[in-house]
């Protein structure tokens, strides 16, 4: 849940503020779906704000696996 805070922090100006409904989603995401993201589905119907938390938190992760192949 904190990485979900910091990625929300780090961007003010996108997100202003939560309503119900999505407050209640991102709950269900950080009690539901693995820390690690293993059982993320992209087609779910996730809001487009944990979709962007998801690229954001695989983005390093991908870049370092494409690295280490390479060297």
């Amino acid at each position: 849940m904190s990485e979900v805070v910091g990625f929300i922090a780090e961007r003010p100006k996108e997100y202003k503020a939560a309503n119900k409904d999505l407050w209640n989603m991102m709950f269900e995401f950080c009690d539901s779906v693995n820390p690690n993201l293993s059982d993320y589905e992209g087609d779910g119907a996730w809001p487009t704000l944990l979709d962007n938390f998801v690229s954001w938190k695989k983005g390093p992760v991908a870049t370092t696996a494409g690295d280490a192949t390479t060297n």
